[in-house]
């Protein structure tokens, strides 16, 4: 409309482009944030349940290496990447430990719930 020339338009459409990127990308409900905070709850959640909450770390070493440890950048993810969410699993562990040494029944891995 208001462009008259092709470079004019071009550099429209790539403004416009770069708009909806940046929207897609940064403007995003949940962050990984969000994500770090609902893994260290979901810890206690299975300490609470008698599952060792070591297992989320082992997790995510298994999930590294499903990967065969391709994965996005994690600056385009709202998830942490593995490895730093190993790390942040590491540190909220022993919260979690402590929630699970209190939990009445401690199940091993596999075990069935009775």
């Amino acid at each position: 409309m208001l462009c008259k020339t092709e470079a004019c338009k071009t550099w429209t459409n790539l403004g416009g482009a770069a708009a909806g990127l940046a929207i897609t990308f940064f403007n995003r409900k949940y962050s990984r944030q969000d994500e770090s905070e609902a893994d260290a709850v979901g810890q206690v959640f299975m300490a609470k349940s008698g599952y060792d909450p070591a297992e989320s770390i082992n997790l995510w070493e298994r999930m590294g290496a499903a990967s065969g440890g391709k994965s996005i950048p994690e600056w385009m993810s709202t998830h942490p990447s593995d490895s730093n969410r190993r790390g942040q699993l590491s540190q909220s562990l022993p919260q979690a430990k402590a929630v699970y040494n209190q939990a009445p029944h401690k199940y091993g891995i596999g075990a069935a719930i009775k």
